[in-house]
């Protein structure tokens, strides 16, 4: 495996902040919030960005008490154009949710009333 150098690691780093501020602020349109305090510039990150929560599948599992292969399966599925579960993202091969996704899509749900 080859060892990266300490540009590498910050560029990475910096890409995946990129990526976790553009899925939040995504996940809050798509909840229909406006007006979000998530950052657009690099230079000042937010909560989310500076603290990225990668949560597993299995993490996700615990805090919904929901079963590993429902979330699994709700990956590939969508209703009504949008996705049944909550919004996760690849990191390489791995499948993650940002906990603040998670918490927005449980704060959706409790405003519907149930379970999508």
């Amino acid at each position: 495996m080859k060892q990266t150098t300490p540009s590498e690691s910050a560029t990475f780093e910096s890409l995946m902040r990129q990526i976790i501020r553009e899925e939040v602020r995504a996940a809050l349109l798509d909840l229909g919030i406006e007006g979000t305090n998530v950052p657009r510039h690099e230079g000042a990150p937010s909560h989310s960005a500076r603290n990225p929560h990668a949560l597993t599948t299995e993490d996700v599992a615990k805090m919904t008490s929901l079963p590993v292969q429902t979330l699994r399966n709700w990956r590939s599925q969508t209703q009504h154009g949008k996705p049944v579960g909550p919004r996760s993202f690849k990191m390489g091969r791995l499948v993650r949710y940002s906990e603040a996704d998670v918490n927005a899509w449980l704060d959706y749900l409790h405003a519907q009333g149930g379970a999508s």
